[in-house]
């Protein structure tokens, strides 16, 4: 009898518990019915809204763990670009997909699990509003300006959706690492496609710039089809090399070291093919500040270390050089003539001056496509694009979301935190130096697919990875100051 009552109480404890997730997993799996039907009617949006609503239950049944690892995933294939025969709706990506799962399953995940009884917001509501403000603004624009919703999605939406996301999903210094791998993970994956299609011959140059990597060219590699440029993918590098270079410092085994090591390598080798000037002041910026941040450099070891390069430089410097195309090798040395002889920062500029001279006739902002629909003018300086799709108030919100990732990064490191703080810090202030840098040559770090996944991951992050060390210490510090209070009440 004993026992049978036991059977029962673990029934009875187990119904109320699995019984609300069978019903979804019953209605996700009745969904996919009509989803078929959907698809085989050809009703690209009905069954995308099916597909992400199953998804997000099936994740919110699954529990955090599972969906951390769907965003992992999604990370890592933020570099498969699919062309047009992807029936994705509103233009968007694999990626952008999975986070729309992702999100929507965080927000199911408190009626259905009770996640709110475990959840401890470390950002605040706060930080959200200018997330929020420009995903409003951007999209406002885009309905006034009656454009397709084509960049909205990629440029607006994506930064909210991976900044609730992360912070719902991450718990540890180790969580945040993952992601900071997946982000790294990305761009070599992005960059071995972009190889391996040249070398296959499933490119077509558009351009003239052979002697650059993936200058200006159409890859086709069986479903993958995108465009790439040389400053675009140089500027995706030029991201990656702060996480890449804190990475290899903070290893622990040899092992670990010598693999963050090569791709630090494969990095600067892919961005030095590229011959992308903005990127690489873009690279230099953000990697001296990376390891400044991280207090992993001794004064000795950069004084020897720079003493190396001057000496290489000194005694292989002409040999190098010959190998090098001539024009890659002009393109640099212009610089010495200073930045108002170089032809596409003068562009930039009056870019800018016809990008502010529209935007005062209309603050909501005149669309994102503005300036190439109607004067065939290449926007290459992501604030202007931005200006220009999201407005004055979006601009200024996007102002302020990169604001408060500096303000993130840098509270508390004037005392000595947990060693994970410094070298998130670090990663975090070395990337948004690095893309604030590149998107005056580039308006892509804020824009692609590929560009905007990378940076908003590492920057939510390392932002939230920040946090939760300040949130850590004060209560080390807390804890501590209880115990000597009990202490002395004791004596």
């Amino acid at each position: 009898m004993n026992g049978q009552s036991a059977d029962k109480v673990r029934r009875a404890q187990w119904l109320p518990q699995w019984g609300p997730r069978a019903a979804w997993l019953a209605l996700a799996l009745a969904m996919s019915g009509i989803v078929a039907v959907s698809v085989a009617q050809g009703r690209t949006k009905m069954w995308f809204g099916l597909v992400a609503l199953s998804a997000a239950i099936v994740l919110a049944s699954l529990g955090r763990t599972a969906r951390l690892r769907v965003l992992v995933l999604a990370v890592v294939l933020s570099s498969l670009l699919f062309g047009p025969s992807a029936p994705i709706p509103l233009g968007l990506t694999l990626t952008e997909a999975m986070l729309i799962f992702v999100a929507l399953a965080e927000l199911l995940a408190t009626p259905l699990v009770g996640h709110h009884k475990t959840f401890d917001s470390i950002l605040g509501p706060p930080y959200y509003v200018p997330f929020a403000l420009f995903a409003l603004f951007g999209l406002v624009a885009t309905y006034i300006n009656g454009e397709v919703v084509g960049y909205w999605p990629t440029v607006c939406l994506v930064p909210l959706l991976i900044l609730f996301s992360v912070e719902r999903l991450t718990k540890s210094t180790d969580d945040v690492l993952w992601l900071v791998r997946a982000a790294v993970a990305a761009i070599l994956m992005f960059v071995a496609i972009v190889v391996l299609a040249i070398a296959t011959g499933h490119t077509q140059g558009v351009g003239e710039g052979a002697w650059r990597l993936a200058d200006h060219r159409a890859v086709a590699l069986g479903p993958l089809s995108f465009m790439v440029w040389s400053i675009r993918l140089g500027s995706l590098v030029a991201m990656g090399l702060p996480a890449a270079l804190v990475l290899a410092a903070r290893a622990r085994h040899w092992r670990e070291r010598v693999v963050y090591t090569v791709i630090v390598a494969a990095l600067l080798l892919t961005l030095g093919l590229t011959f992308a000037r903005g990127a690489t002041i873009a690279a230099a910026a953000g990697g001296v500040v990376a390891m400044l941040v991280s207090r992993r450099v001794r004064m000795t070891s950069a004084v020897f270390g720079l003493g190396v390069v001057l000496l290489i430089a000194v005694v292989a410097g002409p040999a190098l050089l010959t190998l090098l195309p001539r024009q890659g090798i002009e393109r640099f040395a212009v610089l010495g003539r200073g930045l108002g002889s170089v032809y596409n920062f003068v562009y930039r500029t009056k870019v800018m001056e016809v990008t502010l001279h529209g935007i005062a006739g209309n603050p909501l902002g005149p669309g994102f496509g503005y300036l190439w629909d109607r004067f065939r003018i290449d926007e290459s300086i992501v604030y202007s694009l931005i200006l220009n799709g999201t407005g004055i108030l979006g601009f200024c919100a996007f102002v302020a979301m990169l604001v408060q990732l500096a303000r993130g990064y840098v509270s508390g490191l004037s005392r000595r935190l947990r060693e994970a703080h410094p070298d998130l810090a670090a990663i975090g202030l070395g990337t948004l130096v690095a893309a604030m840098v590149a998107g005056v040559s580039s308006h892509s770090v804020f824009v692609e697919p590929v560009q905007t996944t990378v940076f908003w991951v590492l920057a939510a992050s390392t932002l939230v990875g920040c946090m939760r060390c300040r949130a850590l210490e004060r209560d080390s510090i807390h804890s501590a100051e209880s115990t000597r209070t009990d202490s002395s009440l004791h004596v």
